[in-house]
């Protein structure tokens, strides 16, 4: 499938009124987001599989809910410690950090150094990805 097709895909499912049940209900406030929930992108992402060029792709959209797809379809052993800096820096809230760190981050080769590097790291979700990590790892 073409990144122009998943977009629209998630352009179809957009919710404006999640967004704000999302922020009211669990403190998720983010940039560019199209109010769809974590469960129906597993869904896609099941059907999609793993496709390390498309995940890069929808990430690189700077829509939300397609960063949260990239975590799911990017495959664990694949992440380059520049990807993992890069992605780890546009963090903005819990769900994205853990989706990242728990889903992916956790299952790759460089899951150990970056729990050291980023437990010590001062901006909110760089530390919390350490965090999340290292819970997901063991």
């Amino acid at each position: 499938m073409t990144i122009d097709a998943v977009v629209k895909r998630l352009e179809g499912l957009a919710d404006p009124t999640k967004i704000q049940l999302k922020r009211d209900q669990f403190g998720i406030s983010a940039e560019n987001s199209l109010g769809i929930y974590h469960k129906d992108l597993k869904v896609i992402a099941a059907e999609l599989g793993r496709d390390n060029e498309l995940a890069i792709q929808l990430f690189e959209t700077g829509i939300y809910e397609a960063r949260l797809l990239c975590s799911k379809m990017f495959k664990p052993t694949d992440v380059t410690e520049d990807l993992m800096e890069t992605w780890v820096e546009t963090f903005e809230n819990w769900e994205i950090c853990d989706s990242f760190s728990m889903g992916l981050f956790a299952k790759g080769p460089l899951a150990q150094k970056k729990i050291l590097e980023w437990t010590n790291r001062d901006r909110e979700f760089e530390k919390r990805a350490g965090f999340a990590t290292i819970a997901a790892y063991c």
